[in-house]
């Protein structure tokens, strides 16, 4: 079945070997509304003719839309990763029966329905909402340099990784 995705993320990789899969917000082609309803996987090096690209599909429930998917790596150091898709997908989802949000968690390598983890969110995440992903590494020393480390907004958490 043909489907409609949104160009977003790939593993952050150090090696100089090209990448092999990308992972897309994907919604059936059919959808009268741009809503997305799963996240694909792309193998990057099919040629044309060698076959679907689409080598995996998370497909989320009826009535449940996610936005900008994110890869995490299993490891902080990519290179300690088994494979290229040994890591984690990540995303907001609303369900809009329930009128609530979670940020679900799935296996980038089986590409398995059944997400790892679902995490309840207070609010609303509306759809569109783009995300980006900071290793330890980085949000420590993001942390350490920024003038409001000491002195968080009020009313927010400081939470250090």
């Amino acid at each position: 079945m043909p489907l409609n995705l949104l160009p977003q993320n790939i593993c952050p990789n150090s090696s100089p070997n090209p990448l092999s899969y990308a992972y897309l917000a994907s919604m059936v082609a059919e959808s009268k509304a741009v809503k997305w309803d799963g996240v694909a996987k792309i193998d990057l090096t099919r040629g044309e003719g060698e076959g679907d690209a689409c080598v995996g599909r998370i497909k989320l429930p009826p009535g449940h839309f996610n936005g900008e998917t994110m890869f995490v790596p299993r490891h902080d150091d990519p290179a300690a990763c088994a494979s290229e898709d040994d890591g984690f997908l990540v995303t907001f989802v609303h369900d809009e029966a329930a009128g609530s949000s979670y940020l679900g968690i799935w296996d980038a390598a089986t590409m398995d329905d059944a997400p790892l983890a679902r995490v309840a969110l207070p609010a609303r995440v509306p759809y569109g909402f783009h995300a980006a992903w900071v290793g330890r590494e980085a949000f420590g020393a993001q942390l350490r340099s920024a003038p409001l480390a000491a002195a968080p907004l009020e009313g927010a958490t400081l939470v250090a990784a």
